[in-house]
């Protein structure tokens, strides 16, 4: 299968699960941002209310070299990897909660990937940055891609 490169502001590929476990067929679509919060609704059509997960992956363009802090917002598990590092690992039941990790990146596009579950109830899935000159916020569509 070949890499399909889509200019900025396109998304992240996203795969949703019938299970909490990342396994099987799933669902794909484009998600412009990851910012949800499902509550007790369904994130997708043919994806449950709850005991679902999301694989993202794609790219994320950051602007300035430095030290930039991702941080995922969850209502149960989630884990992210930067390039091939992983910098949040809180793959546990837990209500909403931040999750941070910190890395040192050059400017230009970084592999990511994030992985979410919920076992029930609420469901929120966020991911944020904070970077050199700039102030915390959900990573914009502009900075994200399918893939580099």
């Amino acid at each position: 299968m070949s890499t399909i490169v889509i200019e900025p502001g396109a998304g992240l590929q996203a795969g949703y699960f019938t299970n909490t476990t990342l396994t099987g067929t799933p669902v794909h679509r484009i998600d412009t941002t990851v910012n949800f919060n499902w509550g007790a609704g369904a994130p997708i059509a043919g994806v449950g209310v709850d005991n679902f997960s999301v694989r993202w992956t794609g790219a994320v363009q950051i602007p300035t070299a430095g030290s930039w802090t991702f941080t995922t917002t969850s209502d149960d598990g989630v884990r992210l990897w930067i390039d091939d590092t992983q910098v949040v690992n809180a793959w546990t039941n837990h209500s909403t909660q931040d999750d941070a990790g910190a890395l040192t990146l050059t400017a230009g596009w970084h592999r990511v990937r994030m992985e979410f579950y919920d076992s029930g109830y609420d469901a929120v899935a966020k991911l944020s940055w904070t970077g050199p000159g700039q102030a915390k916020q959900i990573i914009p569509a502009v900075r994200l891609r399918q893939s580099i």
